[in-house]
Formats: C-alpha cells, structure tokens, sequence
C-alpha cells in the first residue's frame, strides 16, 4: 500500500484495487512544482511494486484543472537545478516517465486545464476521458518559448503532425471535443461524470488478470517502437507465447478465459469474462 504524507498529491486506493491519484495543488492550477514532482516520483515508486494496485486513474484536485504545467514561478526559481534534480529521480521528467512506465493500466480524468506539461501527464497515460470544460493548449510560444520537457513530444506521438502543428505553433487553446478529434482522448464526459466514467472504465479494466494487462502494455508499447510492421508483429507474437508458455500464472490466465470460452460461460466482444474470481 501506499505511505507516507504528502501536500501536493492525494492517494485513493479501493477495494478493487483503483488507485486514485490526484495532483492537488489546486491554488495553482495544480501546475507542476518541485515538491509535486518529489511527491509523484514516490507515490508511483510504490504503486509500480504494489500488485494489489489493477488500475490507476490520474487527476487533479478541485473543478478547474487537470495540470496546469510547469509552475512558471518555480521553473525560473529552478532552473539552474532541473538537471541535478533529474539525476536525483525527483524531477518532473522521471515521474512522467515512471507514469508511463507502470505494469497498471493507467486512465487520465481531465477535469479541466491541461496545459504545457500537463500534455506530458496525458501522453503518459494509456487512457483518458475528457470534461466537457476541459481546454488544452501549448502556451510556451505565447511567452517566446517552446514546449519543452517533453510536451512537444507528447503532442506529436498523440496527434497527427498537422494537429500537433497547430497546438505547438499557435498556443491556441482547443476545447475537449477537438482534443477528441485530434485524437487526445478517448472520450468526452459530462463535467460532473468525468471521474465517473474514468473510474467505471477502471472497474472494467479490472476485471481482466492483471498480468495480461501488463504483457498487452509491454506488448503494445514495444510494438510501437518497431519501425517494421512485420518485425513489430513478429514481436507481438512472440510476447504472445512467452505469456502463455514461460510464465505459468499468465498461462494459467489465459487457458482459464479460453476454457470458459468453449464452455460457452461468456461471448467474447460482448461480454467480458470476469477473472477476480479465479484463485489465480
């Protein structure tokens, strides 16, 4: 389980096993300051080794904002030290990367701004649902910057390059329905259902072993990375077999679903065979 006391970041974990994360810094847009960072850097050290934790779903405090970014404030207060801080494990780039790298299925809930580095935190999640109020923007050029630590990065892997293009380019800001079209979420919710619909799809993911969650990850994502389809395929093949073959608890998994299959228990593509009743 996760311990210890934190002020910028709140912990939620049910008896189905979803971690409800929030960024709780509220008074700010809950932009992204050093003790934030230090406190998600330890809060997701513990849930990636917590295997009683099946899902995780971020958001952010209060009814205004997802993330704000970077605390301006802070980054110009800090800047000298962002590369110590990184080589620390404690900056904002190492829980963002510690985000993304999670066994758990992870779901943003945006419930408001998402903004800069907030990009980050989305790309970082497997999944996300959207609030009708949510806005999205790349604001670094409004101030003669660029987006950086990442967030240009998130947008090119999460929108096509003339969408991306245009966030990067025009610090326009683009409300949820065109974050939806350009491919930013997966859905739109009512403001009011948005942790809802986030922690419903979370109680659906958990239903599913959490050791074939964590290969269809690693799968997926290394895939991604294989610049030839068919090597790419070749590798989701492979991850395939090694699940059933080299790791009994994954076989086991899945001999138990097609089983149950066969015996006509449930239909595949219309129901969702519930494993949290295995012993495995």
């Amino acid at each position: 389980m996760v311990s210890g006391t934190f002020e910028q970041v709140e912990v939620e974990i049910d008896a189905q096993g979803i971690a409800l994360v929030r960024l709780n810094n509220p008074a700010m847009r809950n932009a992204i300051t050093p003790q934030l960072s230090k406190e998600m850097n330890q809060v997701l050290d513990q849930i990636h080794h917590d295997e009683s934790v099946r899902v995780v779903v971020v958001t952010g405090a209060g009814e205004e904002s997802f993330c704000a970014g970077m605390s301006l404030k802070h980054f110009i207060e800090y800047r000298s030290k962002v590369w110590e801080l990184y080589s620390r494990g404690a900056s904002m780039l190492d829980w963002w990367a510690k985000l993304r790298a999670l066994p758990q299925p992870t779901i943003a809930a945006v419930n408001g701004y998402c903004v800069g580095g907030g990009f980050c935190v989305l790309d970082s999640c497997d999944l996300a649902i959207a609030s009708e109020r949510a806005s999205f923007a790349l604001s670094e050029v409004n101030f003669g910057s660029i987006p950086g630590g990442g967030a240009m990065r998130a947008a090119l892997d999460m929108a096509s390059i003339k969408n991306a293009m245009y966030l990067i380019l025009t610090g326009k800001p683009i409300d949820a329905q065109e974050a939806w079209r350009m491919g930013l979420v997966n859905k739109v919710a009512a403001h009011d259902r948005v942790l809802s619909e986030a922690l419903e799809l979370a109680q659906l993911l958990a239903t599913h072993p959490w050791q074939t969650l964590e290969f269809c990850k690693k799968a997926a994502y290394g895939s991604k990375e294989i610049p030839s389809r068919a090597l790419g395929i070749e590798y989701e093949t492979a991850m395939s077999h090694f699940q059933m073959h080299a790791r009994p608890p994954r076989a086991a998994n899945a001999q138990e679903g097609l089983e149950a299959f066969v015996e006509k228990k449930y239909k595949p593509g219309v129901e969702t065979y519930d494993f949290r009743k295995s012993k495995v």
